[in-house]
């Protein structure tokens, strides 16, 4: 009886399934992502080691077809000690500040890892991104994001998204990224390294989260397009949660 009745509630569950609406098939989630922020910088004799695990975790990740994106953010308050990192900005030390707050932190470090806005540890321990990955990759993504160029101009790129799914109550950040940077250092804590990074986040522009819309990102003077990307990610206003992310190549 105990072996009809399992039957029973599995065929009821197949159709119940079959004839849900969209709606509520979507509910069911996407497939799932992991966002890494990398709050870095250029002078901070930490930040290499750090660099280069976001750069093998990247690479693994494409390996096998996981939804990993990656992100350098560098951050702007390390210029005055020596190196003026070409690739930091206040905007990106601002919203480090951000998980600050959420995290309950008494301030900023670097190099620090936030995975999916939810966990953040010391950017260079392999262990705990191991496991937050992990964790991540189990659970289904609520928002599913899609991308396309529809403008493109020497100064800038125009987007074209459209979400689907939880997307209400949450924020759309869309970033411009370099793939892969190289710099020599002359001065500061890291003089006389050449320092490779992956994912450098450009330029980014957040809006509120809506079905469609567009996007224009300014392109930076020194920036390669054949070297670039566009990482777009949903984030509860609340909590910070990232629930969904997608990647468009140049």
């Amino acid at each position: 009886m105990k072996a009809l009745l399992n039957c029973s509630t599995l065929a009821v569950c197949c159709l119940a399934l079959i004839g849900a609406s969209p709606e509520q098939r979507l509910n069911a989630g996407y497939e799932p992502v992991a966002v890494l922020e990398l709050f870095t910088s250029q002078g901070c004799s930490s930040c290499p080691p750090a660099d280069k695990l976001l750069n093998e975790v990247i690479t693994e990740a494409n390996s096998k077809n996981q939804h990993v994106y990656g992100l350098s953010f560098h951050v702007d308050y390390w210029d005055r000690l020596g190196w003026k990192d070409p690739y930091s900005n206040r905007q990106f030390s601002n919203r480090q500040r951000q998980y600050a707050r959420q995290f309950a932190a008494k301030g900023v470090y670097t190099p620090q890892e936030v995975v999916n806005g939810k966990t953040e540890f010391v950017g260079s321990n392999r262990q705990r991104l191991q496991s937050s990955l992990a964790e991540s990759l189990s659970q289904p993504a609520t928002v599913a994001i899609s991308l396309a160029l529809s403008v493109q101009k020497p100064e800038a790129v125009t987007v074209a998204y459209k979400l689907k799914g939880g997307f209400q109550d949450a924020v759309l950040h869309v970033a411009l990224v370099s793939k892969s940077t190289e710099t020599t250092v002359s001065r500061g804590e890291n003089a006389g390294r050449k320092l490779e990074h992956r994912n450098v986040v450009r330029t980014l522009e957040t809006v509120p989260a809506s079905e469609s819309g567009n996007i224009t990102l300014s392109l930076p003077a020194d920036f390669d397009r054949s070297k670039g990307s566009i990482i777009a990610y949903a984030q509860a206003r609340q909590g910070l949660l990232i629930t969904g992310a997608h990647k468009l190549d140049l």
